[in-house]
């Protein structure tokens, strides 16, 4: 944004009397000495006097003038001197959210729409609220990381003690997550469950996985009383649920009621009161969904 500045040069003008005036203007009143002139010369005489008269009544008002201007300015000239306030250029309208732009609220990542192998959001932080013992990813986006501790401070004066479970993950850390599901469950099941390196939504810094503090191993997050509350309450924080249940076919994914999303309030709003994905309010629903 730039700014002009009006500079206004002032100028004093000084103005100065011709001394001589005056001193032939006093030489004028004193009687003559001299002998009567000759004929014609009361004309010249009396041409002389007024032209010395003239000139002393053009200094005096030119004295007056000065002095007129100097110590009493009128307000039209002060106003006039006053420099003019810079004028400021309005700040451009708020950058609208791209499902293209990376780092963008509504960046939309897929298997067909994958990131940058060494996209690292630029903001990352550590949210303050609970984290899942021995996480390797308590990072999120500034904008996430705040939105999510007002979701949790909320959630605790209704009894659910809330933490994060993974935020932020780099291209190698799912990579790791990734082979080591298709070590442990096969191909198939790693396909439908974890993000192919790349292609996963942590790596943006803009996706949460929320879980319950204490939840024991064999429990599972969905199936619990917080789970419920995330789901009906995350919109409030500009939160989405990435991948619902019965959306597995337009998502890719099974359903995850852990796996929050960050979005904005005014878009989760939205998309929380239509129950549409991601995919179907921006309209890339795979062809192959019919």
């Amino acid at each position: 944004m730039s700014l002009c500045y009006a500079i206004n040069a002032m100028t004093e003008m000084t103005e100065n009397i011709d001394p001589l005036l005056a001193e032939r203007s006093r030489r004028s009143d004193k009687p003559s000495a001299r002998p009567s002139p000759a004929p014609g010369g009361h004309r010249r005489a009396a041409v002389a006097l007024g032209v010395c008269g003239v000139a002393a009544l053009v200094g005096v008002g030119v004295a007056l003038a000065a002095g007129n201007s100097s110590d009493d300015a009128s307000p039209t000239t002060s106003a006039a001197l006053t420099p003019a306030a810079p004028s400021v250029t309005a700040a451009p309208p708020p950058t609208t959210p791209s499902i293209d732009t990376p780092g963008s609220l509504w960046w939309l990542v897929t298997p067909a729409r994958p990131m940058a192998a060494d996209y690292v959001p630029p903001d990352l932080v550590t949210p303050n609220v609970p984290l899942k013992p021995d996480t390797g990813a308590s990072q999120l986006s500034a904008a996430t990381a705040a939105a999510f501790e007002a979701m949790v401070a909320d959630a605790a004066t209704v009894g659910h003690q809330l933490q994060l479970n993974s935020g932020y993950r780099s291209y190698e850390q799912q990579q790791m997550l990734y082979d080591r599901f298709v070590e442990d469950f096969g191909p198939e099941v790693a396909a439908e469950r974890v993000a192919v390196p790349g292609t996963s939504e942590h790596q943006t810094g803009l996706a949460a996985d929320v879980g319950l503090v204490g939840l024991p191993d064999d429990q599972l997050f969905g199936d619990t009383p917080a789970s419920i509350w995330v789901a009906d309450n995350a919109h409030r924080f500009g939160f989405i649920l990435r991948y619902p249940p019965d959306k597995a076919e337009i998502t890719g994914y099974t359903n995850e009621p852990w796996h929050l999303r960050y979005v904005g309030v005014e878009l989760a709003t939205e998309m929380h009161a239509n129950g549409l994905t991601m995919e179907e309010h921006f309209g890339l629903v795979p062809s192959t969904t019919g």
